[in-house]
C-alpha cells in the first residue's frame, strides 16, 4: 500500500469515530487478524509438508502442492 497514513494520524481519525463505528472497526480488525494468523499457520504447515517430502521449495512439485492448497481454499 503506497498511500498509508502514519499510525498517529490513524489514531486521530479513529478518535473522531462514534462509539458504534469504533466497535465495528474493532470487529473488522479482529477478523482480519484471525485470517492473517490462519494464513500464516497454513503457510507453515505447507512448508513443513514440502520439507517432509524432501522437495525443493521452489521446485515444480512444491509449486504444484502450493497451487493445490490455494485452490482448495
Amino acid at each position: 500500500m503506497a498511500d498509508t497514513l502514519p499510525f498517529g494520524e490513524v489514531l486521530e481519525v479513529v478518535d473522531q469515530l462514534s462509539l458504534q463505528k469504533k466497535e465495528v472497526l474493532i470487529e473488522v480488525l479482529n477478523r482480519r487478524i484471525i485470517e492473517a494468523r490462519q494464513d500464516g499457520i497454513g503457510f507453515e504447515e505447507l512448508r513443513h509438508r514440502i520439507q517432509a517430502l524432501n522437495l525443493s521449495e521452489g521446485g515444480p512439485q512444491a509449486v504444484e502442492i502450493i497451487r493445490e492448497e490455494r485452490d482448495a481454499r
